[in-house]
């Protein structure tokens, strides 16, 4: 199941609805998700996360993703992800132009 957000002007009754909706989705997955991740899906502002930086080192076999998280009433901040046991398939690496280890930046974010 997806959930799109509601929209910047949307009513308080359409947040809550989403917010209810969402947490009766994260309550049905919990047979099925570990509880990591069920904590990653309630960090505030993950669902518009946006990855900024990825490091891939194929001998190691690990993937480290940091996200760009939050928003302007809470804040944002840097949401870091390791992965361990990591295999991309050749295609996979065409398509990311990922090839060996490879550190990326993909945003950088402006000063202010």
């Amino acid at each position: 199941m997806k959930f799109r957000l509601p929209s910047w002007d949307a009513s308080p009754q359409e947040w809550a609805e989403f917010h209810q909706a969402y947490a009766r989705h994260l309550e049905q997955m919990r047979a099925v998700l570990p509880e990591q991740v069920l904590e990653l899906a309630t960090l505030p502002g993950v669902e518009d996360g946006l990855i900024v930086e990825y490091f891939y080192d194929e001998n190691a076999c690990t993937l480290r993703l940091v996200l760009l998280c939050g928003n302007l009433q809470k804040g944002y901040y840097d949401l870091v992800i390791n992965y361990s046991d990591v295999e991309i398939s050749p295609e996979h690496k065409k398509n990311a132009y990922i090839s060996g280890s490879e550190y990326g930046r993909i945003y950088s974010a402006p000063s202010l």
